[in-house]
């Protein structure tokens, strides 16, 4: 099902529920296991342009060239960092 989201663009080898645990800061079975409900859940939280950019941002890639796919200047690379992982933090998305 992954197989043709933004997720899995950029981030074929690593689950979103590793990234989650990570920035929850939580063991990984504490974060539901269905990955299609879990990006799901992104997706209504979400706008297209902050899922890409978590996506893109978990997957390591640089900040230059982020900027540049997202047509984003560097003033507001900061901005968009905050408001996407803000949505992720809040609690919907922990059993």
């Amino acid at each position: 099902m992954l197989e043709n989201s933004v997720w899995f663009q950029y981030n074929k080898e690593k689950l979103i529920r590793s990234a989650l645990a990570d920035l929850y800061k939580c063991e990984v079975s504490q974060i539901v296991d269905n990955e299609g409900e879990l990006y799901a859940i992104l997706k209504r939280t979400m706008t297209k342009r902050e899922l890409r950019f978590f996506a893109m941002t978990e997957a390591g890639i640089s900040q230059g060239e982020i900027m540049e796919k997202l047509n984003i200047e560097a003033k507001d690379f900061d901005t968009m960092t905050h408001k996407s992982y803000r949505k992720i933090r809040q609690n919907t998305i922990q059993d």
